[in-house]
């Protein structure tokens, strides 16, 4: 199950983010930023939306529903002509074990959960011609390690580019 948790009020990280991006770096390509804590889950359930929705009422372990709402396996979005989304995984990799978290939401919800992935995850929307020159944008401009890369720390911090048409509907 893939869960996409995002801030229900403006996420200043984000604007923030954007913001450099586009008048700092001058990426003038770049036209929208949005952030996600995305949270790849193994856990047995015939209905994840149920699942979820008992863990939200016992825990605030994936999210806090007071300032955080979710998707699920998708993110619903609109696409503009020339337009393409470019989804930037970063993992730490410092705190991959997430099996504290398991045990956890495991004894509180009487749940099944083998695996947790946690990671965040950037929807940039960029102005070009196709998919491919739109990642190769945000690689060059914001991921190259020669520069210091922008959207992670790349001492503990790893990048991925994930497939927008796996992710994004709409």
């Amino acid at each position: 199950m893939k869960v996409f948790a995002f801030q229900k009020n403006t996420d200043l990280h984000a604007l923030s983010a954007g913001t450099t991006i586009t008048n700092f770096l001058k990426c003038e390509k770049i036209k929208k930023c949005r952030r996600f804590v995305f949270w790849d889950i193994e856990v047995a359930t015939d209905n994840q939306k149920k699942w979820m929705d008992q863990l939200l009422a016992k825990t605030y372990y994936l999210l806090n529903t007071n300032k955080e709402d979710y998707y699920l396996e998708s993110i619903p979005t609109s696409q503009k002509e020339g337009q393409f989304h470019v989804l930037v995984q970063i993992n730490n990799t410092l705190f991959e074990d997430q099996s504290d978290l398991i045990k956890k939401i495991n004894d509180k919800c009487q749940t099944q959960v083998t695996q947790l992935k946690k990671s965040l995850l950037w929807d940039l929307v960029v102005d070009a011609n196709s998919l491919e020159e739109a990642t190769t944008y945000v690689q060059q401009q914001l991921l190259d390690s020669a520069k210091h890369p922008f959207l992670l720390n790349p001492i503990f911090e790893k990048s991925e580019i994930l497939s927008s048409t796996a992710i994004i509907s709409g």
